[in-house]
């Protein structure tokens, strides 16, 4: 179904570095009859909003990590550096999608997981573009995969503490692919959980693991100490708080 044809069209800012995604994404908004406006990163979309404000952006995360929440934050602050109100639907790869969900009083409005389903997409944009709605529409996604915030918010934890262990073994076996790995996947978990100084130590780790930093066997061991010790103290910090806090900490 069309949009009438005396309605302005809404531009769509598409963010997704796959050509192939984003060609459906935006044969999925011609559909509709809106205007797609389409970058393969986030620095090229703060370019695009600089000259013409979107109504809607789509934007692929392949996630989530440290980077990719900054790259989202980005358009956020954008935002509110324009006092706008920019609805921001997340599509990623993995089931770490729902993360996102924390996100929602940042300007992050749903979250779809890729290969995106074409009705659900619809049905999004049908909403936050305010088009008419069709009877079959389908819901916007499943629900989470944790029922709750809390629940979420405690395998967050437990992951955080998996990655550290499995980092403290890959520097126990020399294995500095291993512990890059890992010390990012920690950065992006503790990043997303708002302990920002177990974040940056994880990334202390990442950047010696990578030769950006001078490896320093007893440094190493020093900041992994720290960073263990942040990690326990933000949890009971958290837990004093009430479990979880605001999404406004990603900020």
């Amino acid at each position: 179904m069309q949009a009438t044809p005396t309605q302005t069209p809404a531009r769509v800012l598409v963010i997704d570095e796959d050509p192939q995604s984003r060609c459906f994404l935006v044969d999925q908004i011609k559909a509709l009859g809106q205007e797609p406006l389409a970058v393969p990163d986030s620095l090229a979309a703060l370019n695009v909003m600089t000259y013409q404000a979107p109504d809607l952006i789509l934007m692929a995360c392949d996630g989530p990590d440290t980077a990719v929440y900054k790259s989202a934050l980005r358009l956020v602050v954008a935002n509110r550096a324009r006092h706008a109100s920019i609805p921001i639907i997340i599509l990623s790869t993995t089931r770490d999608a729902f993360l996102w969900q924390l996100c929602m009083d940042d300007g992050i409005v749903g979250v779809l997981q890729k290969p995106v389903h074409a009705g659900k997409l619809e049905a999004l944009l049908r909403v936050w573009l305010d088009l008419p709605l069709l009877a079959h529409d389908e819901p916007s996604e499943p629900d989470p995969p944790f029922e709750t915030i809390y629940q979420w918010y405690q395998a967050s934890q437990a992951s955080l503490v998996e990655e550290t262990r499995a980092f403290e073994q890959a520097l126990a076996e020399h294995d500095k692919l291993s512990m890059a790995h890992f010390a990012h996947r920690a950065q992006g978990v503790a990043f997303s959980l708002g302990a920002h100084q177990a974040a940056e130590l994880a990334d202390r780790l990442e950047q010696a693991a990578r030769g950006n930093l001078p490896w320093e066997s007893k440094s190493i061991q020093e900041t992994l100490a720290a960073l263990k010790e942040a990690i326990a103290r933000h949890f009971e910090e958290s837990q004093r708080a009430g479990g979880t806090r605001s999404a406004g900490w990603l900020l």
